[in-house]
């Protein structure tokens, strides 16, 4: 699915592995797992510049209301190859954006969380009843929930869908490097022009 790298031919003859490759495929996944684990937390602030206006009077300032931006990960697995015995398979995080997941879900941020959780609940099946399930488990016995989507993996009922997925690389800060590590990039996988119904 978006497993393959990209290699650079070198003038001695030898490929040199890309660290990414900006690119956008056609996909048949199934979402596995979501985060954040709480609908709730999918929408977060927006950031927004501050300005200031030395020369703006009290009566043109006015009271912003706070707005809110889509921002969460989709856990995907390849729709059209079964999953093996062990449950493994290959897995990607993908990243929802804003504008990606505004017309994902065809809503906006402030839409209320019932009308989230029937679109998740068509993109995810019963993914959610599941971790519901889960979370709920681990407060009774105060444990930490897994963190593992094979766990619930043999029980999920949803579908392959189609969507967009872009490549893309991210430098990294120095505190981000693992020591001796020489990569400056990371491959990032995120959704777009992709809508369900």
């Amino acid at each position: 699915m978006l497993a393959e790298r990209g290699y650079l031919q070198a003038g001695g003859g030898s490929d040199d592995e890309l660290p990414f490759v900006n690119q956008r495929r056609r996909c048949q996944v199934r979402a596995i797992d979501y985060y954040p684990a709480e609908l709730a937390d999918f929408a977060c602030p927006a950031l927004r510049p501050v300005t200031t206006d030395a020369n703006a009077s009290d009566d043109e300032m006015d009271i912003d209301l706070p707005s809110w931006e889509w921002n969460f990960f989709l856990l995907v697995q390849d729709g059209n190859r079964p999953i093996g015995p062990d449950k493994t398979g290959e897995k990607t995080w993908v990243h929802i954006s804003d504008s990606a997941a505004q017309y994902l879900l065809n809503m906006d941020a402030c839409d209320s969380l019932n009308q989230l959780a029937q679109s998740i609940d068509i993109l995810c099946g019963n993914l959610r009843e599941l971790k519901d399930e889960q979370l709920a488990g681990s407060a009774a016995d105060q444990t930490e929930p897994s963190a593992d989507p094979d766990a619930w993996s043999g029980k999920l009922s949803n579908i392959p869908f189609e969507c967009c997925i872009q490549e893309y690389g991210q430098q990294l800060d120095a505190e981000d490097m693992a020591p001796g590590d020489e990569t400056t990039w990371t491959r990032i996988f995120a959704m777009f022009e992709t809508t369900i119904s």
